[in-house]
């Protein structure tokens, strides 16, 4: 019986109904095989499953193309990575053609059952009412805005995982600069304004204060960056279409998460899950948040004692 069932199964391998799928996971097996076995670390985990995604995203053979995304699907699930969890999930979308409403329903009794569960169900869920959600074709405005929302708050809860920052970063007693390295400018208070709402740009290094900051700590992993001259911290302005600017108040739009990367770190909103990038390349350019993408060097930025 045992051989019946391998000539069966050989024989629709050679007919050609398998035979590609096969081919594409040794492929697979043959790029990222070896990178996969050597990733122990939950960073070194997430790097990989970025760059499988990417991979994907540019892969012209759909079978291996379903294979990388789904290899890099189960390492963003194992890490409770949010953002990529919910960019393959936009990829992976299909559109229905379903009630939104019946929808709306079926996902918020998902969304307050994830509520009242541990840390590992709560992704699962959260994650699975957000990708139902997804697939919806012409939601209204009013839903549309409140899944939005949910999912801003699912990516604030489920950061990617990052090395911890030294904590000498904290006990730096001169201030430091804010240092774009794709344009080689600073982060600066546009006029030395010490007001709240003041727009922040990138600049040329100033002999005064209004470009130097200070680091202190935010809430969970996050840091909040505070401006020597006004006092203020770097925040983003949610009624202002995601501004820049500057307040007083500590809270989770004036948090940020310095997520390591080669050269430097890419500073990630903590509220909007949002990274600061500046708007051009010349002095006095807008500093602006737009989505991470840590392969952007203009997302890159050191921090350098003044």
């Amino acid at each position: 019986m045992l051989w019946i069932v391998l000539c069966a199964t050989l024989a629709v391998v050679e007919s050609g109904d398998w035979s590609a799928i096969l081919r594409a996971q040794q492929l697979f097996h043959e790029l990222y095989g070896k990178k996969i076995e050597a990733a122990k670390t939950p960073q070194d985990k997430v790097l990989l499953a970025r760059a499988i995604f990417e991979y994907a995203k540019t892969e012209s053979s759909s079978e291996l193309r379903r294979i990388a995304v789904e290899e890099a699907k189960r390492l963003a699930i194992e890490l409770r990575y949010a953002q990529l969890c919910y960019e393959i999930a936009k990829f992976q979308r299909q559109y229905e053609d379903s009630d939104p409403l019946l929808v709306d329903s079926h996902c918020e009794r998902l969304w307050i059952q994830a509520e009242g569960t541990n840390r590992l169900e709560r992704f699962d869920l959260m994650y699975e009412s957000i990708s139902r959600w997804l697939c919806v074709s012409s939601p209204p405005q009013l839903l549309s805005t409140k899944w939005d929302e949910r999912t801003a708050e699912f990516l604030r809860r489920f950061p990617p995982p990052s090395r911890p920052l030294p904590r000498a970063i904290y006990s730096l007693r001169m201030p430091l600069v804010v240092l774009n390295t794709s344009t080689g400018l600073v982060l600066n208070v546009n006029r030395g304004s010490r007001s709240p709402g003041a727009e922040i740009i990138i600049y040329e290094l100033p002999a005064d204060t209004n470009a130097q900051w200070s680091i202190e700590r935010g809430p969970a992993s996050s840091v909040r960056i505070r401006n020597v001259n006004s006092g203020l911290f770097l925040t983003v302005d949610p009624n202002a279409e995601f501004r820049v600017t500057q307040k007083m108040e500590q809270d989770e739009w004036s948090a940020w998460q310095l997520v390591p990367v080669q050269s430097g770190f890419v500073l990630i909103n903590y509220a909007s899950q949002l990274a600061l990038t500046p708007s051009g390349t010349s002095s006095t350019s807008r500093v602006i948040v737009t989505p991470c993408d840590r392969e952007d060097q203009r997302q890159h930025w050191i921090l350098v004692p003044r």
